[in-house]
């Protein structure tokens, strides 16, 4: 019966300790009490957050995570958020309305996701048929969900685009 006693003592200490020390969840030690579960479910995604214990969480880079439209709607109630990185997510244009609600958003990266493409020719040469794969840009946002952006947030830098922008109407 001691035994069990001191089993279950210990088991108190250390829940009691891991919330004090951070060591159960909730996010590291000098984080904004507010913004501990948020932490958490960037791990989760395998992502990465700075922070600082003045303002919290002011940069998320989620590059090659399974994240979706709904938790950018989640990174949109951190206030001081800063920089966000979502290269190669699969975000669509749903995220847009979650994304203008972030007015402290000074860089977004939102570099395109890649896929192949696998074509076949016949070879003027030997007439044997070749297969060749392309890799091929796919953009994560329209460029009409960029230009929204852009006006809803004058000052954000978005980069990661080169491909969805629009020539010149005197190019040729």
């Amino acid at each position: 019966m001691h035994k069990r006693f001191l089993t279950a003592a210990v088991l108190a200490w250390a829940a009691a300790m891991s919330g004090i020390i951070g060591c159960g969840g909730g996010g590291p030690p000098g984080l904004p009490e507010s913004q501990q579960a948020i932490f958490d479910e960037i791990k989760q995604y395998e992502g990465v957050a700075s922070f600082s214990p003045e303002v919290g969480i002011f940069e998320v880079d989620l590059t090659n995570s399974k994240i979706n439209d709904a938790f950018i709607a989640k990174l949109a109630e951190i206030p001081e958020l800063a920089r966000l990185v979502l290269t190669n997510t699969p975000i669509t244009d749903a995220c847009v309305p979650s994304l203008k609600k972030m007015k402290k958003l000074v860089s977004l990266e939102v570099g395109s996701a890649k896929t192949i493409v696998r074509t076949e020719y016949q070879d003027a040469g030997d007439g044997k048929k070749v297969k060749m794969d392309t890799i091929v840009p796919v953009p994560l946002l329209s460029p009409a969900a960029v230009q929204a952006l852009r006006a809803a947030l004058p000052e954000l830098t978005i980069s990661g685009i080169e491909e969805m922008e629009t020539p010149p109407e005197n190019a040729t």
